[in-house]
């Protein structure tokens, strides 16, 4: 529904470069890589919304000014964002999310680009009505577009990936509160240094490389490092052009006998960076900052707290999966990018009290995994 009017300060907003955030639009930032995905990912929620819908998305009014609904508003602020123009110096080995695709192959259009970072020029102007036709009929491209038998397949192979992998990062959280009442979950980042950073041996590092590696590191923390504490692991491997490979892993721990997380985490790392990658490697602790997070899903879990453990699955695995929706390195179709370890056995002898059915904890406060 056309119902907001466009103002000249929103109007030079379209074509800056503001980023979205989980708390609104921000020019900080810490990688190129995270802020384009991320507003891919803010650009097809909106866009989604955008095709679903028939109603007529920009007007003008009397005075030649531009009006129109909020996802109008987002749909222009987020195409003329620069960012969206480098998705392939950004992500040269990737493929975009086919809506994302058919949009974008539209909207970066020289003409398309245009229209949207000059609409100040014309407020006011009898031309505004062009304007606002051309901006209808891009629209309506779009929905024809994407809604086409052939975007409709893909997307649902797309979402078919995405729930398969889904309800196997789900079924591995039943199964660890099941079998142990309580949890340690820790989430970091593996990453690699920059070559010139790195040993010269290790300048270039493969995909089996950087496999290998990931495997020793499971390896040492079952055999050396916490034994039988260590009970399974999610991960997913992610390449950039500044960033190159990096792991993004959640470790699960029984939660009974090992409780420092942060501690945990921190053991991992230098482990990984020292030992394991030769001094090659570097580590993000996102335990450590956990209580800078708006909701909890990381540190100790108790089996009763239903809204860490829904935390957990939404937010902390779900992010092992976001990305991968969005933009899919094309090594994905010959390479393993996304896993987990295996489920944790069941009880198969009832040792001790039998656990006893108890009403659900409320979490104290609640942390979203960056």
């Amino acid at each position: 529904m056309v119902e907001k009017l466009v103002s000249n300060q929103e109007l030079d907003d379209f074509v800056s470069s503001l980023v979205p955030t989980d708390k609104g639009w921000s020019h900080s930032y810490r990688t190129v890589e995270r802020e384009l995905a991320r507003l891919l990912r803010e650009f097809e929620k909106v866009c989604v919304n955008l095709m679903k819908s028939k109603e007529v998305v920009f007007a003008h009014n009397d005075r030649n000014q531009l009006v129109a609904g909020n996802a109008g508003l987002d749909f222009l602020r987020m195409a003329g964002n620069e960012l969206l123009g480098r998705v392939e110096d950004v992500y040269p080995e990737f493929r975009l999310h086919p809506l994302l695709k058919a949009v974008l192959d539209e909207v970066l259009e020289e003409d398309t680009l245009d229209l949207i970072c000059n609409m100040r020029r014309h407020r006011g102007s009898e031309k505004m009505g062009c304007v606002v036709n051309k901006l209808n009929e891009l629209i309506d491209r779009l929905r024809s577009r994407v809604t086409s038998p052939e975007i409709k397949r893909v997307v649902l192979n797309y979402q078919r990936g995405a729930r398969k992998s889904k309800g196997k990062l789900h079924a591995l959280v039943d199964a660890l509160f099941r079998r142990y009442s309580k949890v340690l979950v820790v989430r970091i980042d593996l990453t690699y240094k920059l070559p010139d950073a790195r040993p010269v041996e290790r300048h270039n590092l493969t995909h089996s490389d950087v496999r290998r590696d990931f495997q020793a590191l499971l390896k040492d923390m079952r055999a050396k490092l916490f034994k039988k504490n260590f009970i399974t692991y999610a991960w997913k491997l992610e390449y950039g052009p500044r960033t190159g490979y990096h792991y993004h892993v959640v470790f699960f721990f029984n939660g009974s006998n090992v409780m420092h997380d942060v501690d945990i985490a921190s053991q991992i790392g230098e482990h990984w960076s020292k030992r394991v990658t030769e001094g090659s490697g570097g580590c993000q602790n996102c335990n450590a900052r956990k209580d800078k997070y708006p909701l909890k899903g990381i540190g100790l879990i108790d089996h009763r707290d239903t809204e860490k453990i829904n935390v957990l699955k939404r937010y902390v695995l779900g992010y092992l999966l976001e990305v991968d929706y969005l933009i899919r390195p094309v090594a994905a179709d010959k390479i393993r990018t996304f896993g987990t370890g295996a489920l944790p056995r069941s009880v198969t002898t009832a040792r001790g009290r039998p656990r006893r059915a108890s009403r659900p904890l409320v979490s104290p406060g609640v942390v979203v995994e960056p």
